[in-house]
């Protein structure tokens, strides 16, 4: 039988009046609605009385709403009185006196009256006040005849001697304030119910379930846990969960690498699995982690020994992530903002189409992904589209059956979709397939299913597929790949930046693969003697910036005292690139356009060249650099 929803409204004076209209308007059956006028010391007993009554709901005017919701930690609505209702009443109250007082608790009315005074010859002031206590005095102060206000200001208005006019809202105000309170009462229920059927099911659960909140501390115990760990639930909730269990170290959750990791304990001579469960790292949240506990028996015993083996195999075959989000490095706005789109994309089983130019690390990200999503620890397989022919990267990624061609395997082969099952595909380099394999990637898109070379079965896979290019979308059509299967691949789109445009992190990621590369420690180099590395455009990118990284490292030992940071670096990445770099930069070809006075601020200040120097490299003399140099300042 379908029970009323319980509303109870709080008002004072006029409103009172207004909400018993508004219940009469809204007619609505489902709803139970009773109306009190109360105010000050009276509104204690009142709430005390409507929660003893089951009260789901609370409605109140602006100073009963302001001392429920300081006071109380109970669903309520405020009924608001809006700028026009204000401008109504100001309106009236002009036609009664020049100077009128609002009165404001706590500075909530948030309009702005002084545009009126000029249009009706007012002056309008803001009696604000913080408790009740308060009011008569600021009334006093004010030197308004007239005070407007809710309930509480009219009634100490009037026993001042003033003028005191009451602002209600309209009538439709109350009644969608009434709305809104049942569809409040509305989720209650559904949560209360949600709450319910959780705790029955957790309750009843042959695993045994603890969690515990960020700080440690055991949240939810269930019967099972109870007898798998010999704890009640009363000795163990509310305390942490380290000193009461440490052989399970939960809170260790909080560091895995996964957001579910499996392991098995030793406690009170039983072998238990545990399934540790990162909930959220939400500290608003209060079930922070989740361990499932269960016997291992025989069969798990075996099942968790396959499991085992075969992450064992998967982590040697190479077909595993490596990667974390805590691997890439960085703190450039842009790259900040591609990875926490990356982490929303990883919780979903979208595929993902990631563009950047070659060596920006975009497997780095895929991994990253894999390791972050719900498929963390399965198979990762990555394939370099653009390092196969054609022939050779179909049977790759769909297998073949014995037979199907001159040296063929004995038995057949599996392909990559075989081998990614449950886990995910990395495509990299995706814009080089050729029109005819576009078309059977597109069906294993579509179709979630596969069929190896000379087979006539279909072998069903779920796999999340994970695609690389180093080309526009825009490009890639017009080469000819399908836009049909451009669409399947791009369902979710990421992009890395350039390394060039991410400014000071050149200079953090040189330093951090310098110290991994020189054992004697890091390296302190000031970062005027790497001014150069921001110059320079990096077409190798991430990649391109580790190998001059590691020619510097064998370099610095070897340096004489002639020889500065700079010119090393020069050498590192290359005399004739760095000055193609800046040639290009500055639309400089020697011999036809001039020499500009901000390219040789870049040849001398940045990259450390001599004038003499530059001079020979330009083919002009030391006059005419002068006279440049000259003009530019």
């Amino acid at each position: 039988m379908f029970q009323k929803y319980k509303i109870c409204c709080f008002t004072y004076g006029k409103l009172h009046e207004l909400a018993l209209n508004a219940v009469q308007q809204l007619n609505d059956p489902e709803m139970e609605i009773t109306c009190v006028s109360t105010q000050g010391q009276k509104l204690n007993k009142s709430i005390q009385l409507a929660l003893k009554n089951n009260t789901e709901v609370f409605i109140a005017g602006s100073s009963n709403f302001e001392t429920i919701s300081h006071s109380y930690d109970i669903p309520i609505v405020g009924i608001e009185v809006g700028y026009q209702d204000y401008l109504q009443h100001i309106v009236e109250a002009s036609k009664k006196a020049d100077r009128i007082g609002i009165a404001c608790y706590q500075n909530r009315l948030n309009y702005d009256f002084s545009l009126l005074e000029p249009f009706l010859g007012i002056q309008i002031k803001k009696i604000i006040y913080n408790r009740n206590t308060d009011l008569p005095e600021k009334m006093r102060d004010c030197g308004c005849p007239l005070i407007m206000g809710g309930g509480y200001a009219c009634e100490v208005a009037a026993q001042l001697g003033f003028t005191g006019v009451l602002i209600y809202p309209g009538i439709q105000v109350i009644v969608n304030a009434f709305r809104t309170a049942k569809i409040f009462a509305q989720r209650l229920r559904k949560k209360k119910s949600d709450m319910m059927y959780y705790a029955a099911v957790i309750g009843e659960s042959p695993n045994g379930i603890i969690s515990i909140d960020r700080f440690g501390a055991v949240t939810n115990y269930n019967p099972s846990a109870e007898n798998y760990l010999g704890v009640t639930a009363s000795d163990a909730l509310g305390k942490q969960a380290e000193t009461l269990f440490p052989q399970l170290k939960l809170t260790s959750t909080f560091q895995q690498k996964s957001r579910v990791e499996d392991t098995v304990v030793l406690y009170r001579n039983r072998q238990l699995h545990l399934r540790k469960i990162l909930m959220t790292e939400d500290p608003a949240v209060e079930a922070a982690a989740t361990a499932l506990i269960t016997d291992l028996s025989d069969f798990r015993k075996s099942e968790m020994s396959y499991l085992i083996k075969q992450r064992a195999l998967l982590s040697k075959s190479g077909f595993i992530s490596k990667y974390h989000f805590s691997d890439i490095l960085g703190k450039c706005a842009e790259l900040k903002k591609t990875m926490n789109k990356a982490k929303i994309y990883a919780k979903t089983n979208y595929n993902i189409l990631i563009f950047g130019e070659t060596g920006t690390g975009k497997e780095l990200l895929a991994q990253s992904i894999c390791n972050y999503s719900e498929r963390a620890g399965q198979s990762f397989v990555a394939v370099n589209c653009a390092a196969l022919p054609d022939n050779l990267l179909e049977s790759e990624l769909f297998g073949y059956q014995e037979g199907a061609f001159t040296g063929s395997a004995k038995g057949g082969h599996r392909g990559l979709f075989e081998l990614a099952n449950g886990g995910t595909i990395f495509l990299d380099e995706i814009g080089s397939v050729s029109p005819a394999l576009q078309v059977k990637l597109l069906r294993v898109l579509q179709e979630h299913e596969i069929m190896r070379i000379g087979d006539d079965k279909i072998i069903p896979v779920d796999v999340r597929v994970i695609a690389a290019t180093n080309k526009n979308p825009e490009d890639m059509l017009k080469e000819g790949f399908r836009m049909d299967l451009l669409f399947r691949l791009n369902e979710l789109e990421l992009e890395l930046p350039p390394l060039r445009r991410r400014g000071e992190d050149i200079l953090l990621l040189f330093r951090e693969f310098l110290n991994h590369k020189v054992e004697a420690g890091p390296v302190l180099i000031p970062d005027d003697d790497l001014s150069l590395l921001k110059m320079y455009s990096w077409p190798g990118n991430i990649r391109e910036l580790h190998n001059v990284c590691a020619r510097f490292s064998l370099f610095l030992n070897a340096r004489g005292e002639e020889k500065s940071f700079s010119r090393i670096l020069r050498e590192c990445i290359g005399e004739k690139r760095l000055l193609a770099d800046v040639f290009s930069r500055y639309h400089y070809v020697p011999g036809i356009t001039d020499v500009s006075g901000d390219m040789l601020h870049d040849l001398s200040d940045k990259l450390g060249y001599t004038h003499t120097e530059i001079a020979g490299m330009l083919h002009v003399s030391r006059s005419t650099l002068w006279r440049r140099q000259k003009e530019s300042d």
